[in-house]
């Protein structure tokens, strides 16, 4: 993995970091939509950053 694409996995995780945050804020508040919405968009934020990191051309780099 580049340097570049490492700071490119290490910027999602921040972003993914900052939405189980928000997650925790708002199950902590009760606002069960809130948290379904952003559950929702970090399960996709992983999932596309495991996505990318096995795409063939990065695979053993």
């Amino acid at each position: 993995m580049t340097s570049a694409e490492r700071r490119a996995a290490v910027r999602t995780l921040v972003a993914l970091f900052g939405l189980m945050n928000s997650v925790i804020e708002h199950n902590a508040s009760g606002s069960s939509r809130s948290v379904a919405e952003h559950a929702v968009a970090a399960r996709d934020l992983v999932g596309e950053l495991v996505t990318d990191l096995l795409r063939p051309d990065r695979v053993g780099s």
